[in-house]
Formats: structure tokens, C-alpha cells, sequence
């Protein structure tokens, strides 16, 4: 609505002659035209009512907020508090509390019918808040209507939940956990289930399986197993918990339950690859389950596997330390093969931006070299069937890029093992193109030594011109003049090495290059003087 945008406009009117000139129109307007008793109508009032006090605007404010103070905007007011519009020095764990006792001390008093009639009013502010910034401020307020009466009072809350799944779940909880906790204290585990299945609603899924979160280990039985199973099997995408340490605690009853839940999603993620998002928190650092990982699938690897290439086929951060990567590589080193199968078999053309693993873990293994090797092989196997090397998904496997920025040990192991493929096979073109498009993204004081490196052992002029001696982008800020100085820098320092009789003509090739960028940077220097005089 216009006059909503215009009193959330903050800074773009700026003009104080205009926001007067537009208050002798706007006030009579709102207070002739609008409904006191409309929400929304109130809502559009007293925000533009805070906008004319920031700007200092005069007119009876005190009597225009008073008349538009309708019921269900004192209900929103109560349920919308939202902590970045305090103006105290309340830390934000003495808000909640301070809006919990807020919503506690005005329906202390209430009864059944007090509390249909509040949450038929937040159902009609939950529905003109869609997609706004106060959907989620309402749906949080609704949240400690249901906990404060929870706390307080347990044989009412059971009837008001009763009721509010009666009308459809309107301000749908996507993790009603606690809810159901309260509940099953209230009315027992099968009072509990019964009224879950009361209903027939869209977010049934979110309560059955919020009532398997609930349960305490004591609590939990066969039957509760298998029928956890079934609605795994018939959960649909959006649907699951994502949570996995719940299941810590079925382990006394089913040790391969986790097993189980992780081999039925799999299949489902076969069919549909996004349901391998319901593994976000089994391979999340945090999460209990992760930190026994090794642990929960002996013997049963391959289902780990088969879940991890799942996850990280829709998640581009998934692992993002490589910590649960590095953990099954310990029992299978050749894993970081699969993974490259499925970066290959997903991305026609991958790149290091198609993955943002940070794989500095691999230079802390004892077999680093062994494992960069057979990655090597397999990299430059799918790259020449592809028919060009370009190597920028190899560069992700060296640090290289996007804040990923190895130790310096890590980095003296890169170079010892570079210098190592470089020995076997210097005149492997292939492998040398691949290897040298990790190489020309080094800073040049680790670039020039390779480079060395590689002359040692290969004098073939054609097949050093072939290679990617410089990154093959280049960005700059401003002039370009820095940026084509530091590459003269950078040719000139392969000069020294240069002298011997068998590399005459690559001196001549490297001077040739640098009489090209000097012919560059005067170009770029008259652009650049142009440009300053124009």
C-alpha cells in the first residue's frame, strides 16, 4: 500500500518542507478515511505516526494514536515486540523474558473461550503479516501464547491446543516439539496421539513427527519404531525432521536405526535429489550425531557414503571443513574419488566455485601424497574426455581461492609434491597443463620456483609456451597500471633461469612476453593520463 511504503521511506525523504507539506493532507485524510477498528488500518496509522515524529512533524499525534488503538492492535503490539525497536540496554535473553511475562501477565486470567477469541484475532494478523517483516514476529508471539499457558496451566493448554488443531494449525509450527512435549504431560502418549490424528492438516507431518522427537528414552518402544519407519517412507519433501541426534536415543531399541532412517532417504533422494537436504544436520560438526558418525555406520559405510554424495549434491556448503569427509576417508582413502566422480558427473565444466569445501584437511594426512595423486589421475581422466584441460575444480583440492587459505606447512607439502609430479612426468603435457592451472594461481613467490622446477626437467619450448604460466583472469580496482606491472615483475623473474644454452629460446619467448605487457603498460598509462585531464 502506498501510504505504507511512503512511512517506511525512512531516509529518502529527507526534505522536512515536503513531510509538512504532505502531514496538512495526510492527517485529515487518515483520520476522516480509515476504520479505527481495521487492524490494518491502525497499523498504517501509527507507523506513519512514528515517521512524523522522527521528522519532528506537528500535529495532535497523541489524539490520532489513541483513536487508532483497536483491540487486535493491542494483541499485535503484545505478540510483535520485537527487540531491535527497544531503545534500553535490555540484552536480548532479559527481552524474551520481559515478552514472555508480557504475554503471561495479560492472559493469566483467560479462559477456553478467552483464548479461541485471542488466537481467531492473531489468525487474522498472522494472515495480513504474509511475507512481511512481521509474519515471523507474529508467528513467534503465537509460539509463547501457547508456552506461557503451558507452563502455567496444563489441563487448559490441552484444550486450547485441541482447539487450535481444530481450525487448522493457521500459524503452522514447523517444529512443534515443545508443544507436544507439554501435550503429552498434559493428556499421556496416546491422548497425545490421538489428537494429533484428530485432524486432518497440512502440517500433520510436523506434529507425528515432533511426538517421535518428543519421547523420552524410557518412553519409546518396537511399535513407536516401526511406525516411525512408515512415516519416513511416506514423508513427503519438505516434510522430515532434520534432525538426527533424536534418534541417539531409539539406539537401545534399534541399534541400526540410524542406518535405516539414512537408507530410506537415500532412496527417496535417488528419486528426488532434494531430499538429501534431509541430511543437513548428519553431517553438521555440531550435531551429536555427526561426532559419532563412524561410530553409528560401522559396518555400513556404503550407506554413509551413498548419503553424504546425496547431501552435498544440494548443497554446495555441505562439510564445509571437510571434517566428516576426512573422517569416512580414514576407512576409505578412495572416497575422495567418488566425490569427484560426483562433481563431474553433476557439472559439466566444474569449477572450485561448484564446491566451497575447505580441503586443507587432506595436507594433514599421513597419505596426502598418495590420495593427490589418484585425484590427479582421476581429474585429468575426466578433463581430457572432455576434450579441454582447464583444471579450475583442482584448484579447490589446493586452497586455492574463496577465503580457503592453507598454513604455510600445508603449503610447503603442496609444492614438495607438485615438484614430485613435475619429476615423473615433466613431459606429460596433459599432466603438466592441469598442474600448472593450480600453479598459475599461487602467489608468484611459490609460482617462480615451480617454475624452475619444470625447466629442470623439460627444455621442449613448445610445450612450455603451452603452459598456463598466469591465472587466467585478472582483476584490478582503479588503474591497471599495478596489476601489468606486477605481471612485467613476475617475467622478468624467470629471466636468471634462463641463461643456459638450452633455453635460449625460452628466454626470448619470456622477453618477447615482457616487451608486450611494457607495450601494454604505456598504453595503459596514456588512458589512464586522458582520462585524469578529461
Amino acid at each position: 500500500m502506498l501510504l505504507s511504503s511512503y512511512s517506511d521511506s525512512g531516509y529518502y525523504i529527507d526534505v522536512k518542507e515536503i513531510a509538512e507539506h504532505d502531514c496538512q493532507q495526510l492527517v485529515p485524510f487518515l483520520a476522516s478515511a480509515f476504520d479505527p477498528q481495521v487492524f490494518q488500518h491502525c497499523l498504517i496509522v501509527k507507523r506513519y505516526i512514528k515517521f512524523a515524529v522522527r521528522r519532528e512533524l506537528i500535529f495532535d499525534k497523541e489524539e490520532l494514536s489513541k483513536r487508532f488503538n483497536s483491540k487486535a492492535y493491542q494483541i499485535y503490539k503484545l505478540i510483535s515486540l520485537d527487540y531491535c525497536d527497544r531503545d534500553d540496554d535490555m540484552d536480548l535473553r532479559d527481552f524474551e523474558k520481559f515478552k514472555r511475562t508480557e504475554i503471561d501477565k495479560h492472559t493469566q486470567k483467560f479462559s477456553l473461550q478467552d483464548y479461541k477469541e485471542l488466537l481467531l484475532i492473531v489468525q487474522d494478523i498472522y494472515a495480513q503479516s504474509k511475507n512481511s517483516r512481521r509474519e515471523y514476529q507474529v508467528q513467534s508471539g503465537s509460539w509463547q501464547i501457547f508456552t506461557t499457558l503451558a507452563d502455567r496451566k496444563l489441563d487448559l493448554y490441552s484444550a486450547v491446543i485441541d482447539y487450535y488443531l481444530s481450525v487448522g494449525e493457521p500459524f503452522k509450527f514447523s517444529r512443534p516439539i515443545f508443544l507436544v512435549e507439554k501435550l503429552i504431560e498434559a493428556v499421556g502418549l496416546d491422548g497425545t496421539k490421538n489428537l494429533i490424528e484428530k485432524y486432518d492438516l497440512p502440517t500433520k507431518a510436523h506434529w507425528v513427527f515432533a511426538f517421535y522427537q518428543a519421547l523420552k528414552p524410557e518412553q519409546i518402544t518396537l511399535e513407536y519404531i516401526e511406525e516411525l519407519y512408515a512415516r519416513y517412507e511416506k514423508a513427503e519433501l519438505g516434510e522430515l525432521p532434520y534432525d538426527f541426534d533424536y534418534l541417539l536415543r531409539f539406539l537401545d531399541k534399534d541399534s541400526q536405526i540410524i542406518v535405516k532412517i539414512t537408507l530410506i532417504l537415500v532412496n527417496k533422494a535417488s528419486v528426488d535429489p532434494y531430499f538429501g537436504r534431509g541430511f543437513d544436520l548428519l553431517f553438521n560438526p555440531h550435531a551429536e550425531a555427526n561426532k559419532q558418525i563412524v561410530d553409528l555406520f560401522q559396518g555400513n559405510e556404503a550407506v554413509l557414503k551413498q548419503a553424504y554424495l546425496a547431501h552435498e549434491r544440494v548443497d554446495q556448503h555441505a562439510d564445509y571443513d571437510g571434517r566428516t569427509l576426512n573422517m569416512i576417508m580414514n576407512g576409505d582413502p578412495n572416497f575422495l574419488l567418488e566425490c569427484i566422480d560426483r562433481v563431474y558427473s553433476d557439472h559439466k565444466y566444474p569449477s572450485r566455485h561448484d564446491d566451497s569445501r575447505d580441503y586443507s584437511f587432506i595436507w594433514q594426512r599421513g597419505d596426502a601424497e598418495t590420495v593427490m595423486l589418484a585425484a590427479l589421475k582421476k581429474i585429468l581422466a575426466y578433463e581430457k574426455a572432455r576434450g579441454f584441460i582447464r583444471g579450475s575444480y583442482l584448484q579447490r583440492l589446493f586452497c586455492v581461492g574463496e577465503n580457503r587459505s592453507a598454513s604455510q606447512e600445508a603449503k610447503e607439502r603442496q609444492d614438495a609434491f607438485i615438484k614430485t609430479v613435475i619429476e615423473s612426468d615433466a613431459t606429460n603435457t596433459d599432466m603438466m597443463s592441469l598442474v600448472f592451472s593450480v600453479i598459475s594461481h599461487f602467489k608468484v613467490e611459490r609460482r617462480i620456483p615451480l617454475v624452475a622446477h619444470f625447466l629442470s626437467k623439460n627444455q621442449n619450448l613448445e610445450e612450455f609456451q603451452a603452459l598456463p604460466l598466469e591465472p587466467d583472469t585478472w582483476g584490478w580496482s582503479g588503474s591497471a597500471v599495478p596489476m601489468i606491472a606486477g605481471r612485467i615483475s613476475y617475467w622478468e623473474s624467470m629471466l636468471p633461469f634462463c641463461n643456459s644454452i638450452n633455453l635460449l629460446q625460452h628466454r626470448k619467448y619470456v622477453e618477447e612476453r615482457i616487451e608486450g605487457l611494457q607495450r601494454y603498460l604505456e598504453a595503459e598509462k596514456k588512458s589512464d593520463f586522458i582520462e585524469d585531464a578529461s
